[in-house]
């Protein structure tokens, strides 16, 4: 489930907060923050696809443009896909 606010969005499991990934929405840009281990390896991909981010503790932040989106939904995707199998493990 989804849990949202003005200026938030993140994940819920059985009503608690699992913010292993979580969104941060403006109105031309969507930060996408993800848990994801190791960071090295999706920082170099990450730079590679000339994406703006944001390295931080345990995981990494991405700024998401509609353009960039279309050029890099694949890379977008794994790293989705990548935090939320290390989330149910």
């Amino acid at each position: 489930m989804l849990n949202y606010n003005k200026q938030f969005i993140g994940l819920t499991e059985n009503g608690k907060a699992n913010n292993f990934v979580n969104f941060l929405p403006n109105k031309s840009t969507l930060w996408i923050s993800v848990n994801v281990n190791p960071v090295d390896t999706w920082v170099k991909q990450i730079e590679d696809a000339g994406l703006v981010f944001r390295n931080q503790d345990g995981g990494i932040r991405v700024k998401v443009m509609p353009k960039t989106f279309s050029a890099n939904k694949e890379l977008i995707r794994d790293l989705l896909q990548r935090a939320v199998s290390e989330d149910e493990q």
